[in-house]
């Protein structure tokens, strides 16, 4: 089964599920403009950690991340100070909390490469207007025809969803957790526990999307789902935790993550920690999705990391409520590249206007935002790997 691409007369390139595109760009050795080396970055200090510094009191910790030489690379000043948070196995580093004086001690170790400061990311925002038509988006891209006519269902594949958690009694989603459940496992790295229950809404509406099988159909129905929770009730949390999050989907199965998070800020090197950690997993042969975000219609709006190098960034389509793709258009607030290098982003765009789907407590809710977007295609994903 090939997934192709068609763009219709308005120039808007959507999803069909009837071009073997998204393989093509899990390509470790893609033709990208290459990454900065570490020693155009003057300094160990990233250039906003340098900026918190200046305006912390003398006791004052703040979060960071300290990418070190080596996995084992041994830290006495972290290990006295016992302040050390998380280690990670795809990238050589760490997170810890540190005042400043803590930070400039750890300049002068040979075995730290560069210490960035760990920066709030956010769920993308979506919104509820009853006055939008609910999108026919699974039919739209042909999902339901590759479900019906050629059986293929997303069986035997994996889908970590990087989110707010997943409400894993909705009988959509399985009605229950853990093995022989379709939610069949996760973890829950704002509380630090096994129970990834979702207390937002978020990330159910998004694995909804991806593999709901009851009163509706995701896009792979027959795809089993991890539920890692990284954001809070606020739809926010760390690149720390998400960093924890993509390690833990990789050692635990996925084949393929899907991220509807992200930050305004873009890298300006493409060697944020969150960048690397995101090209490892794709360069494990996982297919990493993220949206796009929803600052547009502006240029060079594209949200991290979907501005990463190996990731598919998500844009949304507007279907107008109709399985015709000849009146379909991009969303007015979905974000435009160029992303960091100049790179032409996004790479794809799927629906995400008025996106029916699963929601807390056995209910449904119809969502709009590039959040919605990505799940599409990571469904998609898990139809053309099966």
């Amino acid at each position: 089964m090939n997934l192709y691409l068609q763009k219709n007369e308005n120039g808007v390139t959507v999803v069909l599920i009837t071009v073997i595109f998204i393989l093509s760009l899990v390509n470790p050795n893609s033709a990208e403009i290459p990454y900065k080396d570490e020693h155009q970055n003057p300094g160990k200090l990233a250039s906003d950690l340098r900026g918190k510094i200046k305006m912390l009191s003398n006791e004052e910790k703040i979060p960071v991340i300290i990418f070190l030489d080596k996995k084992d690379a041994e830290l006495k000043e972290i290990k006295d100070i016992n302040r050390l948070k998380r280690k990670y196995k795809l990238i050589d580093a760490i997170s810890a909390e540190l005042d400043k004086g803590e930070i400039e001690d750890l300049k002068d170790n040979p075995h730290v490469k560069k210490i960035y400061y760990d920066r709030v990311i956010h769920a993308l925002p979506i919104k509820n207007d009853k006055k939008i038509k609910i999108s026919t988006s699974a039919e739209t891209i042909g999902a339901y025809y590759v479900q019906d006519h050629l059986n293929y269902t997303g069986r035997n594949i994996t889908v970590a969803v990087i989110d707010t958690g997943i409400d894993y009694t909705h009988p959509d989603l399985g009605g229950y957790f853990g093995e022989g459940y379709k939610v069949k496992d996760g973890y829950d790295f704002i509380n630090e526990d096994s129970d990834p229950m979702d207390d937002n809404g978020h990330g159910t509406h998004c694995a909804g999307i991806v593999a709901a099988n009851g009163n509706i159909k995701g896009i792979a129905p027959d795809a089993d789902l991890l539920a890692v929770k990284v954001l809070d009730s606020n739809g926010e949390g760390h690149n720390s935790i998400v960093l924890a999050g993509i390690d833990w989907a990789v050692s635990h199965g996925a084949d393929i993550i899907t991220l509807s998070l992200g930050e305004n800020q873009q890298p300006n090197d493409g060697m944020e920690p969150l960048d690397l950690i995101v090209n490892a997993a794709v360069e494990k042969g996982i297919v990493v999705v993220a949206a796009a975000g929803n600052e547009g219609p502006g240029t060079g709006t594209i949200a991290h990391p979907a501005s990463t190098e190996k990731v598919i960034s998500v844009g949304a389509s507007n279907d107008r409520g109709t399985v015709n793709t000849d009146d379909d258009i991009v969303a007015d607030f979905s974000c435009r590249g160029p992303s960091a290098f100049g790179r032409f982003d996004p790479d794809v765009v799927a629906p995400g206007v008025g996106i029916y789907s699963t929601w807390l407590n056995e209910s449904y809710y119809s969502a709009t935002g590039t959040s919605m977007s990505a799940p599409h295609v990571a469904g998609a994903a898990a139809l053309l790997l099966e």
